[in-house]
């Protein structure tokens, strides 16, 4: 199964530019492992999307769920560390 990462920008997000080539870079890197969404919060149905998962500010990134990542220059460690953790919880059977 591939772990679903979902990125949020906007237009006017100084930091935004380098979190889509970031987030884009390490979804190519891992392949199937990774589902890449991205949403642009200049977009009502998008925006809609950010607040259902806490979104609050750009860019941001949530991985299965989780907010790993908002409104400040992303760090690639962190979202690695996200997606692998991520990954091992999707492998790991529900009891």
């Amino acid at each position: 199964m591939s772990v679903e990462v979902m990125l949020f920008t906007r237009k006017d997000c100084p930091n935004c530019p380098y979190a889509k080539k970031l987030v884009r870079e390490l979804a190519q890197e891992m392949g199937d492992a990774v589902r890449l969404e991205e949403f642009d919060l200049d977009r009502e149905e998008d925006f809609l999307t950010a607040l259902q998962n806490q979104v609050r500010s750009t860019p941001a990134v949530v991985v299965e769920g989780v907010l790993v990542a908002a409104g400040r220059r992303l760090v690639r460690e962190e979202v690695v560390k996200a997606i692998v953790h991520a990954r091992a919880r999707v492998r790991r059977p529900e009891m």
